[in-house]
């Protein structure tokens, strides 16, 4: 990735959280064009995993990184929602899930170490992203879904369609299954 709007903001944020020594991995859109089909986003979306009383240092270390709240009351947004709105001195959103689910856990944990722009940045696996994708259940999901596929012939799909399935009787959307089944199949 060249594009400097995207890759200034994702150095900080991998700059600030390891400094911080907060295990995180960038997720989203941007997680997505690097492990598979690049494509255009506006953003950065990573999960963290630290301790609820962790979060006010973490906001207060974020600005010698450029990275800013972009809401008033960002830790209060935070403790309803589990979500860190922020923003990059360049205006490039960032937002920070800070993950409490086993899965995430095992995302964060999992997270592979890629040489972006000569930055080393933790980006979710392949296998993780799909889960996420196939959760958020969007149009641009679903192409991402495939996208990955398509890039990453030897994903575990079984491994990924039993999280899925978790996750959909979990929200009580068992249609996350049969689309993941859809999208999967037409790739392969």
């Amino acid at each position: 990735m060249d594009d400097d709007a995207l890759t200034r903001p994702l150095a900080a944020l991998s700059d600030w959280l390891t400094a911080a020594g907060v295990p995180y991995a960038v997720i989203g859109g941007i997680a997505v064009s690097l492990q598979a089909s690049p494509r255009y986003t506006q953003d950065i979306h990573a999960v963290v995993w630290v301790d609820d009383a962790g979060w006010a240092a973490l906001l207060a270390a974020a600005a010698d990184f450029g990275i800013r709240p972009r809401i008033d009351d960002a830790l209060g947004f935070a403790a309803r929602s589990r979500l860190l709105l922020l923003s990059h001195d360049n205006g490039v959103p960032l937002d920070v899930s800070c993950g409490t689910l086993p899965f995430e856990h095992d995302l964060v944990q999992a997270a592979a170490l890629l040489d972006v722009g000569g930055v080393m940045v933790r980006v979710a696996r392949p296998e993780h992203l799909l889960v996420l994708k196939a959760v958020a259940d969007r149009p641009r999901d679903h192409a991402d879904i495939e996208s990955l596929v398509r890039t990453h012939p030897d994903l575990d799909l079984a491994a990924a369609r039993r999280l899925i399935a978790e996750f959909a009787d979990a929200l009580e959307q068992p249609d996350l299954v049969a689309t993941f089944d859809r999208l999967t199949r037409r790739q392969r």
